[in-house]
C-alpha cells in the first residue's frame, strides 16, 4: 500500500495533544467534584459512571481520527503491471549565441551577453523531450554543447560562456549557420536554430547558406538583444574599465541591428523577437518550439500499475467508530 498525500500524516500529531487535554480535564473535574462531594456519595449520585467506559469512548474518538487522517493520505494499492508503449516526442534545437565584444554593451541590463545567458538558461529549464545544443560565434564558431537531453549539463556549460572564448573577434554569422547545419543529425525531421544576437556587423554572406538551411529542413528564429540606440562597449583591463575605441581613438557606439535579424528569420521561414523583457522572450521561444511539429524521437516500453483507491474503507471505519460512540453515549 502506498500513500499519495503522505504529508497529511503530520495531522496525527494532534492525538497526543488531545490525550493531554483530556487527561488534564479529567483530573481537573475529578478534583472539582471531590472538593464539593464526599467520595462515598459520588457513586450514589452517578451509579452508571464507569471509568473503563470513558477510556473506551476516548479510544473510539482517537481511532476515528487516525482512520480519517489515513483516508486523507489517499492510500492506494497497485494491481498487476501492464506493459505500455511510450513515445518520446520532440525536435532538435540549436541555440547560436553571439559572443562578439559588442555583446558586452550595457544598453540592456546587466549587459547583452549576460541577459542572453539568463534567457537561454530559463528556456532550457522549461524544455521537455527536445534535444538541445549550443553554438557560440564571433569571427568563428564552435559547439559548446552538442545535441543532448542532459539539460543540467547544458546549463552548466552556458555559465562559462563569455566574449573571450574565441580568440578572433568580429561577427561572422555564416560560420554559426554552417556549423549548425553540420551539427544537426542528417534526418528529414524538422529542426530549429535560434540565433541570439544584437545583429551588429552581420555580413550578407549568410544569405548564401539560407537555401542550404531550407533544404535541410531547418527553421531559423532570431532573438534581438540590445537596443537600436546602442551604447559604449566596456573593456576590462586589469582593475580598470575602458571603452572600446576605433582606429582614430574615438569611442565606439554599438547599435543593435534588428533589420539583419528580421531578414534572416524571413528568408528561413522563421520568426523574430525584439522584446527586451526576459519573460516575454522566454515565452516566445517556448511557444515557438511548442507550435512546431514534433516527431517521435524514440520508443520505450514501461510497466504501468493500475492503482485502486482505498480511502473509502478507512473513511467507512471512521464513520462506524463515531456512530458506535454515539450509540454508547445515548444508552448511558
Amino acid at each position: 500500500m502506498e500513500f499519495k498525500n503522505i504529508n497529511y500524516a503530520y495531522l496525527l500529531l494532534i492525538i497526543p495533544f488531545l490525550v493531554s487535554i483530556y487527561i488534564w480535564y479529567w483530573n481537573w473535574s475529578k478534583k472539582k467534584i471531590n472538593s464539593v462531594f464526599d467520595k462515598k456519595i459520588i457513586p450514589k449520585i452517578n451509579p452508571y459512571y464507569k471509568k473503563s467506559l470513558k477510556i473506551f469512548r476516548l479510544s473510539l474518538y482517537l481511532l476515528s481520527i487516525v482512520f480519517i487522517v489515513i483516508a486523507c493520505m489517499d492510500p492506494v494499492t497497485k494491481g498487476e503491471p501492464i506493459e505500455k508503449e511510450v513515445n518520446r516526442e520532440g525536435i532538435d534545437i540549436f541555440f547560436a549565441l553571439d559572443i562578439s565584444k559588442s555583446m558586452l554593451t550595457e544598453d540592456v541590463k546587466p549587459n547583452r551577453i549576460k541577459k542572453s545567458k539568463q534567457i537561454l538558461s530559463e528556456v532550457i529549464s522549461s524544455l521537455k523531450g527536445d534535444k538541445v545544443g549550443v553554438i557560440v560565434y564571433a569571427a568563428g564558431a564552435t559547439v559548446v554543447s552538442p545535441l543532448t537531453l542532459d539539460y543540467a549539463w547544458v546549463k552548466n556549460q552556458i555559465k562559462d560562456v563569455d566574449t573571450d572564448m574565441l580568440s578572433s573577434q568580429g561577427t561572422n554569422l555564416t560560420s554559426a549557420i554552417e556549423l549548425s547545419i553540420n551539427s544537426f543529425n542528417n534526418e528529414d525531421k524538422l529542426k530549429c536554430l535560434f540565433i541570439i544576437s544584437d545583429g551588429e556587423d552581420h555580413e550578407d554572406t549568410y544569405i548564401d547558406f539560407i537555401d542550404q538551411v531550407n533544404d535541410k529542413n531547418i527553421i531559423i528564429h532570431t532573438i534581438f538583444i540590445g537596443t537600436e540606440r546602442g551604447g559604449l562597449i566596456p573593456i576590462t583591463k586589469g582593475n580598470k574599465i575602458e571603452y572600446k575605441k576605433d582606429v582614430n581613438g574615438k569611442e565606439v557606439l554599438s547599435k543593435g541591428n534588428i533589420s539583419a535579424l528580421e531578414e534572416i528569420a524571413k528568408r528561413s521561414n522563421g520568426l523574430n523577437n525584439k522584446s527586451n523583457n526576459n519573460q516575454e522572450i522566454v515565452n516566445f521561444i517556448i511557444d515557438t518550439i511548442n507550435s512546431m511539429e514534433k516527431t517521435i524521437l524514440d520508443k520505450d516500453v514501461i510497466l504501468v500499475y493500475e492503482e485502486k483507491k482505498q480511502f473509502p474503507w478507512f473513511l467507512g471505519v471512521a464513520i462506524f467508530l463515531i456512530l458506535l460512540d454515539f450509540t454508547i453515549k445515548k444508552n448511558e
